[in-house]
């Protein structure tokens, strides 16, 4: 009679395996495994709260890069505005230093006096008290003559007055011409006895002109002259 052999190890040991070889399997497969995830496009549809709306996204975290000191330092001296800057405000707002010499005044004692005289113009220069007087052609008695001769007495003084006495006062030139005629006095004004006055006057001939130091000269004549009504 033979011995029984037990047959259930080698069965218990085969199936160990296939254990085995299938959780690795699955390992495998778990860990090969890809996840396709669909973001929803928009527009989204909510009750009105934003805390409520979920959008899944991927996350991507940015990666740090170290920047490189010495290209920038580079870069920076290459192009610096403040360098660029400074140079120009220095020129524009530049303030040089300027020396004002003081003028150097002369000592006293070496400025010298100087005297101005006065040059006088004897062609225009009228005298009052000449070495010779003027004469009227024909003398004293002709220029009253011319006087009552020419003078045209206003009506107005036939009626207003019977008397006008003038002060006159004119230049004989020294070419003989009466000029500058003035009236100094009037004891009856507003008569138009001035008008008349003056108009005999600058009509007159001409004079014999004064002479003063022996040249002819420009004399200053004051004359009275009375008007009388009969």
């Amino acid at each position: 009679m033979q011995p029984k052999t037990n047959r259930k190890k080698p069965d218990r040991i085969i199936l160990f395996e296939i254990g085995i070889i299938l959780a690795l399997l699955f390992v495998n497969y778990a860990l090969n495994i890809s996840y396709r995830i669909a973001i929803p496009e928009g527009p989204f549809i909510t009750d009105g709260k934003e805390d409520e709306v979920f959008v899944l996204g991927v996350i991507i975290e940015p990666q740090l890069v170290e920047p490189q000191k010495q290209e920038v330092q580079a870069v920076a001296s290459i192009f610096n505005p403040i360098a660029i800057i400074k140079p120009v405000i220095d020129i524009l707002f530049e303030t040089k230093e300027t020396k004002i010499a003081l003028p150097t005044l002369p000592k006293i004692g070496s400025i010298k006096q100087i005297v101005v005289k006065p040059r006088i113009d004897s062609t225009t220069l009228v005298v009052d008290f000449p070495d010779i007087l003027p004469q009227f052609p024909g003398g004293e008695k002709a220029l009253n003559k011319y006087i009552l001769d020419n003078y045209n007495i206003p009506d107005i003084v036939f009626e207003m007055t019977d008397q006008v006495k003038l002060v006159l006062e004119f230049v004989v030139d020294k070419n003989g011409q009466v000029s500058d005629f003035k009236i100094l006095e009037n004891s009856n004004p507003g008569l138009g006895t001035e008008r008349e006055a003056k108009r005999i006057y600058m009509k007159m001939p001409a004079w014999t002109p004064g002479k003063n130091h022996g040249r002819p000269a420009h004399v200053r004549l004051r004359q009275p002259l009375t008007i009388q009504v009969y």
